[in-house]
């Protein structure tokens, strides 16, 4: 301020009825707004079912009747309960059209005792339309479990609904393997 100037106070803002008016139902909606996106993003979705999933979409239901069938009974190597999981993993993807090969390989392994044994892995490539060549993409896991746990029937059970939904799906580009080792370390 110069010398001698005096200082005059500050008109008093005057809020024009319709802004407040206008702001209040614009916040009310911007809350509203929010309230019913925050309804939308923590609202469970509605479970999947056979019926909700198309030919070429993934079905946690169709994924889910392969682990309740490989989860029944354990599937050590060399039992007879792994031969059967290995001919149920052969017969669904020939169903798919696809041509399974099975690999066999003595292995040995243990960490408190030498273990040995023959397991089949069952591999399968399939080839994409693309001219240029990339590396495969691959579809594993494991079917045999431990004599007191049938795991990886889920993971069986999502690797056999992944590629059904592939195979019903657009063609691929890209050349893709799948292989169900009969033992978790192969």
């Amino acid at each position: 301020m110069q010398s001698g100037a005096t200082a005059t106070p500050a008109a008093p803002m005057r809020i024009d009825s319709r802004i407040a008016g206008t702001g209040s139902v614009a916040g009310l909606a911007a809350l509203l707004l929010a309230a019913c996106l925050a309804w939308l993003a923590l609202r469970p979705a509605p479970p999947a079912t056979a019926h909700d999933a198309g030919p070429a979409d993934f079905s946690v239901q169709r994924a889910l009747a392969h682990a309740d069938f490989l989860a029944q009974t354990p599937r050590p190597i060399a039992s007879d309960a792994n031969l059967r999981a290995r001919d149920y993993l052969l017969e669904k993807l020939r169903a798919l059209g696809l041509d399974p090969q099975v690999q066999s390989a003595t292995v040995t392994g243990g960490a408190n005792q030498l273990t040995v044994a023959v397991v089949h892995n069952i591999v399968l490539r399939v080839r994409g339309s693309a001219l240029v060549r990339r590396p495969p993409l691959l579809l594993a896991t494991h079917y045999d479990s431990v004599a007191d746990a049938p795991d990886a029937a889920g993971a069986v059970g999502a690797l056999l609904e992944s590629l059904r939904a592939l195979r019903h799906g657009a063609p691929l580009r890209q050349d893709w393997r799948s292989k169900a080792a009969a033992r978790r370390a192969c």
